[in-house]
């Protein structure tokens, strides 16, 4: 696409949802630099019925929960720490974890997620922990995953995997 260069990007959107009967007016800003990325969906809905599901939350975890993304990277992608929607997360070969997500219900119900990945420099031990709802985790509650790997040799990896 034109304009490689540009860090910043936003688009907009118009829509009609017909099973809810609503429109859904949409405003996506994002930036894009180096190690740090970042966007956000702020979107409204307007009912044309009242028996809508879909709500316009403005409260401070509401807000948040308008993260589509935010990943930072630092000491030179040894740690990678992600806000917003998690999709596609595996643990180890898909055994205890396969593909999972945390927004199968948008744009009903949008929970935002925290995954950290932390590895040393030549990767042969990597950490993985993730938080599938914040919400629900600070009222105690939640999906919490963790996953620790290492390389003894490169024909005998070793992990042990957390899921509570």
């Amino acid at each position: 696409y034109l304009g490689k260069n540009r860090k910043i990007f936003y688009y907009s959107k118009l829509s009609y949802l017909n099973e809810n009967k609503t429109v859904n007016l949409t405003f996506s800003p994002s930036f894009n630099y180096s190690k740090f990325k970042f966007k956000i969906d702020l979107e409204y809905f307007l009912d044309l019925e009242e028996s809508s599901l879909l709500t316009n939350d403005w409260s401070p975890i509401g807000i948040m929960e308008k993260i589509d993304y935010l990943e930072l990277q630092l000491f030179d992608e040894r740690l990678d720490l992600f806000l917003g929607e998690i999709s596609d997360l595996t643990f180890g070969h898909g055994y205890l974890l396969n593909k999972y997500g945390n927004n199968y219900n948008y744009p009903i119900d949008k929970n935002i997620g925290i995954k950290l990945k932390i590895k040393n420099s030549n990767n042969s031990i990597s950490y993985t922990s993730f938080v599938s709802n914040v919400d629900y985790f600070l009222e105690s509650g939640g999906l919490i995953g963790n996953h620790l790997s290492f390389l003894i040799s490169d024909s005998f990896p070793a992990m042990l995997n957390s899921l509570s």
